[in-house]
């Protein structure tokens, strides 16, 4: 029977050319990250070590402005490899952002746009710990009355450490690069009544009743809320290397999404 299987056919794939991927986040009252890694493709991710093809992707040196009405720039500053900063941003609703961003190694630029959404507020939140052997669970409630012109929100979560590392420009590197977990939710059922709704938050480590966590609500896009909703599901790691899977994106020459918006934060005791 052997003697009758066909020689394998030899098959060569080109990889495709390498991207910029960006990704940004903004906390309130703390300025914006941008993150800066490079594409990569599933034909080579596994010749090498996860660190190994982490550090590479990571962009090391590269100029990051963003320009508000196409008028002020702003220099973001680089704390670590492919994290550029800026605390000197408070985004406007109905402002025009722009970023520019260019590996210097490489000379590639990428440009996007962004429109600042009008900001919603939450009316209240809890949060409750459910007992969960190894990890820890956290019921996360809100309820918030939507924008009558906006019809996509998320809620972002994540652990507050009481122990921050600083950054020179004195922004909490925990919020810089966080390990968050987004919750989307629109308003179609609902109409412009207020929306109540509840999510579970796996903290993936010891957490306590008396502990904090801090909750934002901030109204979003469309398209920036179906890229969310596939990085979601598509997600491998953390969100600034988890490159999309067709997802869509407003990166000019590049891949991932540029998004700026007002949020509203909440700090939770967990119960």
């Amino acid at each position: 029977m052997f003697a009758c299987e066909p020689d394998p056919l030899p098959i060569h794939l080109e990889l495709p050319a390498q991207q910029l991927v960006v990704s940004s986040l903004l906390i309130q009252g703390q300025g914006v990250t941008i993150a800066l890694t490079r594409s990569f493709s599933a034909l080579n991710s596994g010749l090498t070590t996860d660190s190994t093809l982490l550090t590479s992707l990571l962009v090391q040196e590269a100029e990051v402005l963003i320009i508000e009405n196409r008028l002020d720039t702003f220099r973001l500053q680089q704390v670590q490899d492919g994290i550029f900063v800026s605390a000197d941003i408070n985004p406007v609703p109905g402002n025009v952002y722009g970023l520019i961003a260019t590996d210097l190694q490489t000379g590639t630029r990428v440009e996007a746009e962004s429109i600042v959404t009008e900001q919603v507020q939450f009316s209240d939140t809890k949060g409750t710990l459910i007992p969960a052997g190894d990890d820890s669970l956290v019921n996360v409630s809100y309820s918030f009355n939507p924008h009558p012109d906006e019809d996509f929100y998320m809620v972002n979560v994540q652990k507050l450490s009481v122990d921050l590392d600083q950054t020179n420009l004195g922004i909490d590197l925990d919020l810089v690069v966080p390990r968050t977990f987004t919750h989307l939710v629109t308003k179609t059922d609902s109409g412009d009544q207020e929306i109540s709704d509840e999510f579970i938050f796996i903290v993936n480590e010891d957490f306590f009743t008396g502990d904090t966590l801090i909750v934002s609500l901030a109204s979003i896009g469309p398209t920036y809320y179906e890229y969310l909703e596939k990085r979601n599901n598509t997600r491998f790691g953390p969100s600034f290397v988890s490159e999309p899977y067709n997802a869509p994106s407003n990166v000019e020459n590049g891949l991932g999404f540029f998004n700026l918006h007002t949020s509203d934060n909440q700090i939770i005791i967990v119960e």
